[in-house]
């Protein structure tokens, strides 16, 4: 009987052993299948997502067949392959799909819809995600289509070739916080009609050891109400690494980019010879926003750089460039900069030892098309230099160009048919006596100010001889045209510079209104000034400058192997009707 009873027991326990192989067989299947029209789940086909997603193996793929599943919590490592956008969809409505519990994941082909966030994450160890080929929408709250948050780990994320739509909040939202390290990557999206704006990014608190470059590139990020087509924000700590190039930021319902900072936000070399931020928008089109088309708001910080003294300096310190845009038909401003700086004193206080690489302290704009906005162009009101160079800014609602506070190095540029005045200064005396500094409003050469509707330069006020026993330096205004302004070419009280330093009063005889290219006998040909020629390589449309016998005034160079009789239509035209006027005057005078 005891043999018996030992027999028994040992078969049960093979059973088990049996069964627990069975088991862990199961939770080893690095392919699994999920398919809805499945009649119950024989690993490794499952009829739910959720018990795939169950019995997959960690680094495993689960390919999921046409059909409606419902979402639900990832934790573990996986590859989520749907069959198309148009063929799958996974329900969120009761669940998000959370993939906080893993440190790899990937998603592609399916749409994820109806969720209070359709993706969520939430990171404090090393993570990388993917998502792609995927339509995210229909999100019910304000929490984003996808919406991740990196905290004091290493995280690399990728959100390309999706159709972010429809969401109720941003439709993506991403946020570094902590000592935290990594990459975002948002390309090749569709972001649209989202109700809190289209990408939303925020970096806070990372200190000298982190390390996060966000990358947006060629998206299209058009018609979403309530917030800016991109949103980033830096909330205290380490600037990153940021590149913004090629995408649309069109018809949004505040800016089309909104770039803002708080106190304590600051870049650091702590004296070694490396980048420490660069700050890059370049190729976008920001067009028919409610807002401004770019707007950048800095609040209030002095020290973004730490400097050894006497540093040596042989890379790029901090570079923020807006280059090559397209700002138009805004309902503010073209391009803003709230008050208070966004370049560090110290960088220009200090001296710095540059060995063999470009030094830029500056922040610049650069080869933009800024036309039709509501407001100004350019309104800056942040007190430090700007590089503004080669940029068209014509027919908008205000002033060309609004500084307030501010010093600028202005080269080349084309500023004509403002409502207002073509540039606008305002307190920039007062602001510098308030620091005890001298008037230097910044250095203006080789632009074109003409057919603005109130002055083409507007000081805002006169401007002392001295200060104290400090005599002033002459405004540096070289080799500029600027003509037929509708109440003065210089505000009233204001010296008129015409006939000095090169300055003209001429029509710069563009090609018409609306093709601000100069014709072959235009007077600013040749004739601008030859200095900073590392800023002004190339005019808006990318010819190198110079061409023919000098620089041209204005943002664009005359290719002289392009022109035709055509060039010369207009000249004609304006030259034949003078002459019948002068002759009907002969004429009328005779005895």
């Amino acid at each position: 009987m005891k043999k018996i009873l030992s027999i028994a027991l040992i078969a049960v326990m093979a059973l088990s052993v049996a069964a627990s192989v069975s088991m862990a067989q199961i939770l080893t299947y690095h392919v699994v299948w999920v398919d809805d029209d499945y009649d119950g789940d024989a690993a490794p086909y499952f009829a739910s997502l959720s018990s795939a997603v169950g019995h997959v193996a960690s680094g495993g793929t689960v390919n999921v067949a046409p059909g409606s599943y419902d979402a639900c919590t990832v934790t573990r490592d996986m590859t989520i392959v749907g069959a198309g956008a148009d063929a799958v969809t996974i329900d969120c409505s009761s669940h998000s799909l959370d993939i906080s519990g893993t440190s790899s994941f990937s998603i592609s082909g399916c749409t994820l819809e109806g969720g209070t966030e359709n993706v969520y994450g939430s990171f404090n160890s090393t993570a990388e995600v993917t998502i792609t080929d995927c339509v995210i929408r229909g999100a019910t709250t304000p929490l984003s289509g996808i919406h991740l948050n990196v905290s004091g780990t290493e995280a690399f994320i990728e959100i390309t070739n999706n159709h972010i739509v429809d969401n109720i909040g941003a439709g993506v939202y991403v946020s570094y916080a902590g000592n935290s390290s990594g990459a975002v990557t948002v390309s090749d999206n569709v972001i649209t009609g989202n109700t809190a704006g289209g990408i939303e990014l925020e970096c806070g608190s990372l200190n000298d050891w982190g390390d996060v470059t966000y990358t947006v590139e060629r998206n299209t990020v058009d018609d979403n109400t309530g917030g800016p087509g991109l949103s980033f924000a830096i909330y205290n700590g380490l600037f990153p690494v940021l590149h913004v190039d090629a995408n649309s930021f069109n018809n949004n319902g505040e800016e089309g980019i909104l770039f803002t900072t708080t106190d304590g936000a600051y870049a650091s070399t702590d004296g070694e010879p490396e980048i420490s931020s660069l700050l890059s928008f370049t190729n976008n089109e920001i067009n028919d926003n409610t807002g401004d088309g770019f707007r950048v708001n800095i609040v209030y910080f002095r020290d973004m750089f730490v400097l050894a003294e006497d540093p040596v300096v042989d890379e790029i310190i901090f570079v923020f460039d807006v280059a090559d845009n397209t700002m138009s038909s805004n309902g503010g401003n073209g391009f803003s900069c709230g008050y208070n700086d966004i370049t560090p004193h110290s960088t220009l206080d200090t001296e710095i030892s540059l060995e063999g690489s470009d030094y830029f302290g500056i922040p610049t704009l650069q080869k933009n098309i800024i036309t039709d906005n509501t407001l100004d162009g350019i309104h800056l009101g942040s007190d430090d230099p700007w590089l503004i160079s080669n940029n068209l800014i014509a027919r908008n609602g205000e002033n060309g160009m609004y500084i307030f506070d501010g010093q600028c190095f202005t080269a080349n540029n084309t500023i004509a048919y403002n409502g207002k005045s073509g540039i606008t200064f305002a307190n920039n005396f007062a602001a510098q006596l308030e620091r005890k500094r001298i008037y230097v409003p910044g250095i203006y050469v080789n632009n074109i100010i003409a057919r603005n509707g109130d002055y083409g330069v507007n000081f805002g006020k006169m401007i002392p001889n001295k200060i104290g026993d400090t005599e002033i330096s002459e405004l540096p205004f070289v080799a500029n045209d600027v003509w037929g302004n509708e109440e003065g070419n210089y505000c009233p009280g204001e010296a008129d510079v015409t006939g000095m330093s090169g300055n003209i009063s001429s029509d710069p005889m563009f090609v018409s209104p609306s093709d601000m290219h100069l014709l072959a006998v235009s007077p600013c040909i040749d004739v601008g000034a030859d200095i900073f020629t590392l800023f002004l390589q190339k005019d808006l449309d990318g010819t190198t400058r110079p061409r023919g016998e000098g620089f041209d005034m204005g943002c664009y160079e005359l290719i002289w192997n392009n022109f035709s009789p055509e060039t010369f239509h207009p000249l004609v035209i304006t030259q034949l009707a003078n002459a019948n006027a002068t002759w009907t005057c002969l004429m009328s005078n005779l005895p």
